[in-house]
């Protein structure tokens, strides 16, 4: 959720600021929403938060040609983030509900 990747980079930048000799050298760090979903779930989550009665039906990944072989199982590290800077990233979906109860603000 672009919220929280906000709020994410805010506190990077309060880090920084706060110690300011942190680091001398770059470093990667992966962020995204705590909790584990496959795109079908991400599918299932909105349709039951947007209250849509569409049919989502499940698809494996070698029924879908990609250019390239994915991973069967595969989620972003979180774990230096969360150690470093935000031990409290929100869960996805508590997350895709807040997305989706801003839109509807939005759009009423």
């Amino acid at each position: 959720y672009a919220g929280d990747l906000a709020v994410g980079i805010m506190k990077i930048i309060e880090h920084f600021r706060q110690n300011p000799g942190w680091t001398t050298h770059p470093e990667i760090y992966h962020f995204c929403n705590t909790g584990v979903c496959s795109w079908y779930d991400f599918s299932r989550a909105i349709m039951e938060i947007s209250g849509s009665t569409c049919e989502i039906l499940p698809l494996s990944t070698e029924e879908y040609p990609l250019p390239a072989p994915r991973p069967a199982f595969s989620i972003m590290d979180t774990k230096k983030f969360r150690q470093q800077f935000w031990p409290g990233i929100p869960y996805w979906r508590t997350s895709l509900q807040c997305c989706y109860d801003k839109h509807q603000l939005r759009n009423n």
